[in-house]
């Protein structure tokens, strides 16, 4: 359960690093590379919401 919100806040972590730093520097391929883990974190977003509820469920 708590695999999907680490993953969710990893790869959103990276995409936002990527994200800054293509500001200063823009290439194609940083922002590619900074893309693809922000669409595995959305694609993964609604098994986080639904493991979040269901943490809360159980306190």
């Amino acid at each position: 359960m708590r695999k999907i919100i680490t993953i969710v806040v990893l790869y959103s972590l990276r995409a936002l690093a990527g994200g800054i730093s293509s500001i200063n520097d823009f290439t194609w391929l940083q922002c590619i590379s900074s893309l693809i883990p922000a669409i595995i974190a959305w694609c993964y977003w609604p098994g986080a919401m639904r493991t979040f509820k269901q943490i809360k469920e159980h306190l």
